[in-house]
């Protein structure tokens, strides 16, 4: 039996995007859809089962897609754009980012402005799943 060496043993610790991407995608089939013109997320689950902290993080993957496919120059937002996009208070939206940022599924850019950590939007996603029912 031939030993593994040191890099096949830490390749399994690999993270590769586009496995990330595929993932984030299929789970979000069911919760958000991208204007295909604008680039705006589009909430398609049930909003009334969904907090503010779990709707954040949805407009926030949106932009991520969207920036992807080149639909808008840059995946971060400001809490002015999420609170207007929302139609939520911005001392409400500032609230639910530092939760979202503590529990590390959104990322700091700059002051006021915020991205989703793709790799941590996983657990956001699972947990949205759940209270929606699917």
């Amino acid at each position: 039996m031939r030993l593994l060496s040191e890099k096949e043993i830490l390749e399994k610790l690999l993270i590769d995007e586009r496995e990330t991407l595929k993932r984030l995608v299929e789970k979000s089939e069911k919760i958000l859809r991208v204007d295909k013109k604008t680039g705006d997320t589009v909430i398609i689950a049930p909003r009334s089962k969904l907090t503010d902290r779990q709707l954040i993080s949805i407009i926030l993957l949106g932009r991520y897609f969207s920036n992807k496919l080149n639909l808008v120059p840059s995946e971060v937002m400001t809490i002015d754009e999420i609170a207007q996009k929302l139609n939520l208070d911005k001392d409400v939206v500032s609230a639910r980012l530092s939760d979202l940022k503590r529990e590390r599924i959104v990322e700091m850019v700059s002051r006021g402005e915020y991205r989703i950590s793709y790799a941590n939007a996983d657990t956001m996603l699972d947990e949205i799943s759940e209270k929606i029912g699917e």
